[in-house]
């Protein structure tokens, strides 16, 4: 054999045992039956954790070298009548659910912090809410809700949200209660525990990135699709303002990333909606769509309410599975559902996931409520290199991760 086709042959091979180990603990939860405990992450997986409490929005990443994403941390202030029961009970309160949660799914992870939290947006069903009942924080002088809460059982290492350092924008309110608490817990936890902090930077790949081994994965990026209004152009890292002069919710300025490993991409954009009546026309949804394209999974806009989740966003990301993170007896509202099941729009229907649906929303849609599962935490896997996912219902009731069922192996587009 001449010495350079030895020169090209040895990476191959080096490459390819790289890949055979990696993909031995994913073969081990291939074989993940109902009723085991989900095995925990393993170098070379990507993990997409949708966690329920029954109180707020919230999912984790873990990347394939173990760096870590905490997207959302909500906790409402009491029960509202229309939503369903705490999860796994109302024992502690959501932002300790969640911290407990991701503690357990960092067992195998390289570090015990959380890389990056992310706030898609202010609301307090994705940043938690003040009342006269919320307690002190256990170390900083702040109050402990939601986001705030997380940070006390687990540190963050960097924290990115819509508007550091000066909170002005559209859609506010800047200074109500829960932002001035906020504020004051990002002032602290930079001075007292050396977190950074950022304002998301739309239209750039290289603000939340790997940090334990990125050379060994070459083929994982986040893309920063939108924020405040303001939209990646899908060209190097240009962006547009699709708002222009209009003032609006702070749902439609919702943060908007496309994450990619390899052949497999996942949409994640907050509450943005399609509304377009009090935006000039402008649907904002269907703008960062058309700028992420095509993905496998998405987590839909807006717990899956009646304003989000257009046709044209539909359209134009043509998800495999959809994950909805709903909160109340409304979600997902009837025409978003129809949409779904819509063979115009989807040839091939979508698999849905909701982590809290009502089993009076199950009977409206006139499907059986295991069917689309009825609560559970939601969990998708990526093999090493993104060839292919599982998706799994894990139980919301405990702490024990037991797996309700197993949906997949799904290829990546």
């Amino acid at each position: 054999m001449k010495p350079n086709a030895q020169n090209t042959l040895l990476p191959r091979v080096l490459a390819l045992l790289v890949f055979s180990v990696t993909a031995i603990p994913f073969a081990r939860a291939e074989s993940v039956k109902v009723g085991d405990p989900l095995p925990p992450w393993s170098e070379g997986c990507l993990d997409i954790h949708h966690i329920n409490t029954g109180r707020g929005e919230s999912s984790f990443i873990i990347m394939p070298d173990g760096t870590t994403m905490l997207v959302d941390a909500g906790a409402v202030a009491e029960k509202p009548r229309w939503s369903p029961e705490a999860r796994p009970d109302a024992s502690r309160a959501p932002g300790e659910w969640i911290a407990r949660y991701i503690a357990r799914a960092m067992r195998a992870t390289p570090k015990k912090t959380v890389s990056y939290a992310m706030l898609s947006h202010f609301h307090i069903d994705h940043m938690g809410a003040l009342s006269k009942n919320t307690p002190d924080s256990r170390i900083g002088p702040y109050k402990a809700s939601g986001i705030t809460e997380v940070a006390d059982f687990v540190p963050f290492e960097k924290i990115i949200d819509r508007a550091w350092p000066d909170y002005k924008g559209r859609g506010g309110p800047w200074n109500d209660a829960k932002m001035k608490n906020y504020r004051k817990f990002v002032d602290w936890q930079i001075a007292n525990k050396g977190m950074k902090a950022e304002r998301f930077k739309v239209g750039v790949n290289n603000q939340i990135t790997l940090g334990n081994n990125p050379a060994k994965y070459p083929n994982f990026e986040i893309r920063n699709l939108s924020n405040d209004g303001i939209v990646w152009t899908g060209t190097g890292a240009e962006t547009r303002d699709a708002l222009g002069e209009h003032t609006t919710s702070g749902n439609k300025c919702s943060i908007a990333f496309r994450l990619a490993y390899g052949k497999f991409k996942y949409f994640s954009g907050g509450d943005l909606d399609c509304r377009g009546a009090e935006t000039g026309g402008v649907n904002i949804e269907a703008e960062v769509a058309r700028a992420s394209g095509r993905v496998d999974v998405i987590k839909a806009n807006h717990h899956g309410n009646y304003d989000a989740n257009g046709p044209d966003f539909m359209r134009a990301l043509s998800p495999r599975v959809v994950i909805i993170d709903t909160l109340g007896a409304s979600q997902p509202s009837m025409n978003v559902w129809r949409r779904l099941r819509d063979k115009a729009l989807f040839p091939e229907r979508p698999d849905v996931f909701a982590t809290n649906l009502m089993e009076a929303t199950a009977l409206a849609m006139n499907e059986k409520p295991e069917k689309v599962s009825v609560h559970s935490h939601v969990v998708v896997r990526v093999s090493p290199g993104g060839e292919k996912y599982f998706v799994y219902r894990v139980t919301d009731t405990d702490e024990s991760g037991r797996v309700q069922s197993v949906h997949g192996p799904y290829t990546s587009r």
